[in-house]
């Protein structure tokens, strides 16, 4: 048996019954609830009474078409394809701000003195600074 793919723009049986549900399109609906409240995934394809999978993600398996894709409908993305997130700065020495150099893990009160190694007593020194 051999399924036909769902033309693009063509809404399945499960999207009209999830219409129904609704009470409006899933475009009015996609566009007020995902794009302009920001709601997530899951608790989006909760209101449609479908799983998430079913709308956001592409199954390999099946070669299922998520809903989004069949509708044309906008994904939120949180970064741009072509934006990357900065890396942090690496960690510097905490008496002269070097951060070239491997850092070394001091205590403000010595250990053989009972300074606990805990982590308000412990700072990072560069070799320089450490001696």
């Amino acid at each position: 048996m051999v399924f036909k793919r769902t033309p693009d723009g063509k809404k399945t049986v499960r999207m009209f019954q999830a219409e129904a549900h609704l009470g409006r399109t899933l475009e009015e609906d996609y566009d007020d609830y995902y794009v302009t409240r920001g709601w997530g995934q899951k608790r989006l394809a909760g209101r449609w009474g479908v799983k998430r999978a079913l709308v956001f993600e592409l199954s390999p398996r099946s070669r299922r078409r998520r809903w989004v894709e069949t509708l044309g409908l906008p994904v939120r993305r949180e970064l741009d394809d072509h934006q990357v997130p900065a890396a942090p700065p690496p960690p510097a020495c905490e008496a002269c701000s070097e951060s070239s150099v491997p850092l070394e893990r001091a205590h403000w009160w010595e250990a053989k003195d009972g300074g606990p190694a805990l982590a308000f007593n412990i700072f990072l020194l560069c070799p320089n600074c450490h001696t």
